[in-house]
């Protein structure tokens, strides 16, 4: 399940569309409900729409700590008194204060939240954090960042700044993961945005952080719960790989790209490609490869497909030493007895 539509493209024009998160904090210190009229819960229930239809829901009695069910129901026209068009079921989460509720959702689209959060660690022990926020009601799905220091005496860890966007406004929550790395004086962060890898760049300069502007990469390719590579060396040289194969370099931090397509064997797709690169510039990516066979393959009927774990390297501008990693282990199909395996 590879390139999907977004949730909102693949459904019908006149179904109701939810938000990508249903869930709030309570806004008070030990309250345990919330009335629907209450803000943010009345935002909330208030936000799902459907094309050129009313759309209204059931609650009328106060949402408590937990989830609640809600249903949401499209009148062709007033509400209560014309046709009933659609109607939507989805559980409402609501989180005590302080609890804020990132990435949480009854689509099975939504959940980039719990799937995406990444981290790295500076060599002056700044924490630094970036993840994909699913999107609040009325908002679009954002990539965030927040930074935090660790005192090496204490050991403890204080936080520098609030959650920032790091991303633009293209997002859709299914395919834009995103891959964090750290050189000797900058932050590096890529993600999917409007069917190509986007690239941004936050440059310390003595004790001050500033982002600089969001770059395309070119690398065309973003496709359902997957993410981009991303490998660096030094703060100038960036590489990054999309699912769909599409590889870019940067010898400028950013400023400029260029790009090449890695050979994947016919008919394969990949999935969360990972990258490094050495002291050279030489780039080794492994990935997981779905090979399909015919007449046709699909989640219900897995003998139809298996996966293969590739490795192929970048060198000197060229692809090489592309091979199935495993296809020389003999032993890889769960051995009775792996106790070998794991002596010394």
């Amino acid at each position: 399940a590879f390139g999907f539509l977004s949730a909102a493209s693949a459904v019908p024009p006149d179904d109701i569309i939810l938000p990508d998160i249903l869930a709030i904090e309570l806004p008070k210190v030990g309250q345990t409900e919330i009335a629907p009229t209450e803000a943010p819960m009345a935002e909330l229930l208030r936000s799902p729409r459907a094309r050129g239809l009313n759309v209204t829901h059931d609650r009328t009695k106060p949402l408590p700590i937990g989830g609640t069910l809600v249903t949401w129901t499209a009148w062709e026209g007033e509400p209560h008194k014309s046709e009933v068009r659609r109607s939507k079921r989805a559980y409402v989460y609501v989180f005590p204060f302080g609890q804020t509720p990132v990435g949480v959702s009854g689509d099975d689209h939504a959940t980039a939240g719990n799937h995406s959060a990444k981290v790295v660690r500076d060599s002056q022990g700044n924490i630094h954090m970036a993840w994909l926020d699913g999107g609040r009601p009325g908002q679009r799905p954002r990539v965030l960042y927040r930074r935090g220091v660790q005192d090496f005496t204490s050991q403890r860890m204080s936080w520098e700044t609030e959650p920032v966007p790091v991303s633009d406004a293209k997002l859709v929550a299914g395919n834009s993961y995103v891959a964090i790395a750290a050189g000797e004086n900058a932050i590096h962060f890529v993600w999917s945005a409007a069917g190509s890898a986007r690239y941004r760049r936050l440059v310390r300069t003595g004790a001050a952080w500033s982002f600089e502007p969001i770059r395309d990469t070119r690398a065309k390719g973003a496709s359902h719960d997957n993410s981009p590579g991303l490998a660096v060396r030094g703060d100038n040289e960036i590489h990054v790989l999309t699912p769909m194969g599409n590889y870019a370099l940067s010898a400028d931090g950013g400023a400029t790209w260029i790009n090449d397509h890695m050979p994947v064997p016919k008919g394969m797709s990949m999935k969360n490609p990972a990258m490094d690169v050495d002291g050279r510039g030489n780039v080794h990516i492994v990935f997981t490869g779905s090979v399909r066979r015919p007449p046709k393959w699909s989640s219900s009927k897995p003998n139809r497909g298996y996966w293969q774990l590739r490795y192929i390297r970048r060198e000197n501008g060229q692809w090489v030493d592309a091979q199935d990693a495993l296809a020389t282990f003999s032993r890889w199909r769960e051995p009775a007895d792996d106790s070998d395996m794991l002596s010394d």
